[in-house]
């Protein structure tokens, strides 16, 4: 975690601050988070989930999606949708410096900030932007997106002269922010349900790479008749739930068929039903037939191949 961050005065009296107030006030908070935020580096490069926004802002899910779009569209950042990765132009101009001397002693942790970036799909722009400025001794190869082409680079001085071209986003822009979702629709929103209360619940970013993904996708494909909203309840049934732990969502993603009937309590039954002679026993039994149900459900569901 940084210690501390620099933020320009020209922030607010650029061109780019300019966008940024007239696009809003989630486009002022947002650029704002992404300058001096904990998970951030000096780079401007770094992995930062959408949930993160929404968490420690003010703004909420909705509100965090529409800042950061609308900080992209003014030309403040591009955002690699399939490793989760910020590329904010400016920052390591104003967070390093102009041009560093090749003995200072940040050139060399600007290297390892830079091979610590994840793989994202503008690595090969930064170090064309940055390279020279840093002393950057190695380029790494541009990562693979999902998606078409990344957004241009354009710094504050250039925007005088691009000003027409940005009152609208590029296409390059457009496929960035829109073409690197999977194919089913369900997958973005439930990963990022899942990383919001896994952040609620146990106060720590939870852990997503490809495994997470492609366990979505095997249940996604498993369960084509599960709607986005029942999905949803049973991901909500699980956080609420007293035995969960903070596993790793490839853990347990398959098996989230089993809180289709509600929470359950430390015994993993469900919650809040238990037989006291009233009558309450017959209402457990048949809540748990339904969830029985909902496993056969899965089970009925799933390819020949894995249920064997």
């Amino acid at each position: 975690m940084r210690d501390y961050a620099k933020i320009s005065p020209q922030f607010w009296i650029g061109n780019t601050g300019r966008k940024l107030r007239e696009a809003g006030p989630e486009a002022t908070i947002v650029a704002l988070y992404l300058l001096s935020n904990p998970h951030a580096n000096m780079l401007g490069l770094y992995y930062m989930p959408r949930v993160y926004i929404a968490h420690e802002t003010p703004l909420g899910s909705e509100g965090a999606s529409k800042g950061l779009q609308r900080a992209i569209e003014a030309g403040f950042c591009a955002y690699d949708e399939a490793s989760e990765v910020v590329f904010v132009f400016e920052m390591a101009r104003y967070q390093i410096g102009e041009q560093l001397n090749r003995r200072d002693k940040r050139c060399k942790g600007a290297q390892r900030e830079y091979n610590a970036v994840p793989n994202n799909a503008f690595l090969a722009l930064f170090y064309e932007k940055y390279g020279t400025a840093l002393h950057l001794e190695s380029k790494r190869e541009i990562g693979r997106s999902s998606g078409g082409a990344p957004m241009p680079l354009r710094s504050q001085e250039q925007e005088q002269e691009q000003e027409q071209e940005q009152e609208k986003p590029s296409a390059a822009d457009a496929s960035v922010a829109n073409d690197t979702e999977p194919a089913d629709p369900r997958h973005a929103q439930i990963r990022q349900l899942i990383q919001e209360l896994h952040l609620q619940k146990f106060r720590v970013k939870c852990q997503w790479d490809g495994s997470e993904g492609r366990t979505l996708d095997r249940l996604l494909s498993a369960n084509p008749s599960w709607s986005e909203e029942e999905i949803a309840r049973m991901v909500r049934n699980r956080f609420a739930s007293e035995a969960v732990t903070s596993d790793r969502p490839r853990k347990w993603l398959s098996n989230i068929g089993s809180y289709a009937a509600g929470p359950q309590d430390r015994f993993n039954k469900l919650k809040g039903h238990n037989s006291n002679g009233n009558g309450s026993g017959q209402r457990q039994a048949g809540l748990l037939a339904n969830r029985d149900a909902a496993r056969e459900g899965i089970m009925a569901r799933r390819p020949a191949d894995r249920a064997s």
